[in-house]
């Protein structure tokens, strides 16, 4: 049987089922054991829990990568917005020929699949438009139960491209915030080669964990000369919820808002060793 039949039969199936069968299944295939939904302990439970039980409309409006640009630019100021080029619901009308490089394509509801433009000779308008319409017809609120992305009107977004002064790459870095309270920051390196994810404490002490997937090979990196302004923004922004994860960038100082996450790595995230999925989920009081 191929992949794409099985993928097919796969999620004809699980478009059958419950989602507490689900949500519950896909965590016994990463973890090969049934999360406790009843007093949550570790971050990959209480994400699960999340997913079944937590139910707050904001998570559409600050998971929508267009509607929130104008929520956080209420919340930290608009110079922290990155520029929104062009959006629309259908990539076939993205104009090309108008939009000076360097840029990124990507959609609104969605994570991954970005296509970035450092140059016109990048511009491969059919292998583009292929590709965003399936990113278009992904859905994490049907594949993962991530109820936060139900009611998202899908569209694709282009965005100015952020570029370091010597022309790279500015480094990721994602707050996990915990009833407004910064207690660990992830960065990630080398994003188009070798990825690895990085950990930190709020004060930039290093973290001696990993992901399953992302092993480690480079030292820690300096502490970014603004992180106490991150922090403050990060807070802010993550204040008005119990969990949230905030990705900023900073590029020659400036701050730069990039997205807030409700269930990173959908809730299947293999932190090793595994003592630091519990300490992740520690901070988050949840009324389970």
């Amino acid at each position: 049987m191929t992949r794409k039949i099985w993928g097919f039969i796969s999620g004809f199936i699980q478009a059958l089922l419950p989602d507490y069968a689900v949500v519950n299944l896909q965590y016994f295939r990463v973890f090969r054991r049934f999360p406790n939904l009843k007093t949550p302990q570790t971050l990959t439970e209480k994400l699960t829990w999340r997913k079944l039980y937590q139910r707050d409309e904001r998570f559409a409006l600050f998971s929508d990568k267009l509607l929130v640009k104008a929520e956080i630019a209420k919340i930290a100021g608009p110079e922290c917005i990155i520029e929104t080029m062009w959006s629309g619901r259908d990539p076939v009308n993205i104009p090309f020929d108008q939009l000076e490089p360097p840029y990124v394509i990507k959609v609104n509801h969605a994570c991954g699949g970005h296509v970035f433009i450092h140059r016109r000779e990048d511009i491969d308008r059919e292998k583009i438009i292929k590709i965003l319409r399936k990113q278009l017809r992904h859905s994490f609120a049907q594949r993962f139960r991530e109820w936060g992305y139900v009611n998202i009107q899908r569209q694709v977004l282009v965005e100015r491209m952020l570029k370091t002064p010597v022309g790279g790459m500015p480094e990721d870095c994602k707050f996990f915030v915990y009833h407004g309270h910064v207690h660990f920051i992830e960065v990630t390196l080398n994003r188009f080669t070798r990825e690895e994810l990085h950990y930190y404490d709020r004060d930039w002490n290093f973290l001696p964990v990993e992901l399953a997937w992302a092993s480690r090979i480079s030292p820690p990196v300096p502490m970014p000369e603004n992180l106490p302004a991150m922090v403050d923004m990060a807070e802010k922004i993550g204040e008005q919820f119990d969990f949230i994860r905030v990705d900023l960038y900073t590029v020659a100082g400036t701050i730069m808002f990039g997205e807030v996450a409700f269930y990173p790595g959908a809730g299947m995230v293999k932190f090793e060793p595994r003592e630091w999925d519990i300490k992740f989920g520690a901070p988050w009081l949840i009324a389970a």
